[in-house]
């Protein structure tokens, strides 16, 4: 018989190690904005979401919160300091040419949740499909991106 925190630990690694390709698979993308030192057309809307994703399981994560979830709050640490800086590097080569209007919904300040936040970060994805179903072109979809993705979602179900 196996032993249920040895199966958890096993599948902690496992979870963490794909998590984090996961959280690097933009990186050609970031290469890509730092050598031509523009954003072009990447929006950053969905590395806003995984911060803010990645905040939520942190805190889920934390000892005092959930014990026995550190596997949960040590990668969604990482990866919390993965996204902003790729969050920096949209403020450093900002895209000037086109304005973006800023709203706030009271809904979304008073009905937040890791829901919620997988929900966006959903939209975001089928958004970047739409531009990739638009233009006829995967350039802005990396297959890396779609692949860690997947797995990730697999190996946490």
């Amino acid at each position: 018989m196996v032993d249920p925190n040895t199966v958890r630990n096993v599948l902690g690694v496992i979870g963490n190690v794909i998590s984090f390709g996961l959280f690097l698979s933009p990186l050609p993308t970031f290469i890509r904005i730092i050598k031509n030192k523009s954003v072009e057309q990447f929006k950053p809307d969905p590395y806003i979401a995984t911060i803010l994703n990645c905040a939520m399981w942190v805190l889920y994560g934390l000892p005092f919160v959930h014990p026995n979830n550190i596997f949960v709050a040590t990668i969604n640490g990482v990866g919390l300091g993965i996204e902003i800086i790729y969050i920096s590097i949209f403020l450093i080569y900002p895209s000037w040419s086109k304005s973006v209007a800023y709203h706030k919904n009271s809904d979304d300040i008073h009905r937040g949740s890791v829901c919620r936040l997988q929900y966006y970060h959903v939209l975001f994805t089928v958004d970047i499909m739409k531009m990739v179903i638009k233009t006829k072109s995967v350039k802005y979809m990396p297959f890396g991106l779609s692949l860690t993705n997947f797995l990730n979602g697999a190996c946490w179900t």
